[in-house]
């Protein structure tokens, strides 16, 4: 028991709480890719190809469209393409080209210069071919 005279000269006790720090918000935002052409290259299971995405034009809410150039062994083949970009960075676009259909997945990179990812692509009486590309500013 504390007497009367102890308490008061006792100092209140004090402790520290745990370090607080504000957690830091990213405002994401769409990449803004209209007018950019990427070149670079597809690689399926028949080998490497060179390809080229012009995005032509751009909305607000990441709808894109523009075209696909893929230099295969027969010449250049175009694919006009409809697809959205998002706030995460991701894409996703569908291109066709007469009956022959490719889609693209995949990520923009945060400095917006290059694009990755995985495509499909098929057409009439063949099977699908599958790969990944990377193309650039």
């Amino acid at each position: 028991m504390i007497s009367k005279q102890n308490r008061a000269f006792t100092l209140p006790l004090v402790e520290g709480l745990e370090s607080r720090q504000l957690m830091s918000a990213t405002h994401l935002t769409i990449p803004a890719l209209a007018g950019d052409v990427f070149t670079g290259t597809a690689t399926g299971k028949d080998g490497t190809t060179p390809v080229t995405i012009t995005i032509a034009n751009e909305s607000k809410s990441g709808k894109v469209t523009g075209t696909l150039v893929v230099d295969d062994n027969g010449g250049a083949n175009t694919f006009i393409f409809k697809g959205t970009v998002t706030k995460k960075h991701g894409f996703s676009l569908v291109a066709i080209n007469g009956k022959e259909k490719a889609t693209l997945k995949g990520l923009v990179s945060a400095d917006d210069n290059t694009l990755t990812g995985k495509y499909v692509s098929t057409k009439p009486h063949h099977a699908a071919s599958k790969g990944t590309f990377v193309v650039s500013k």
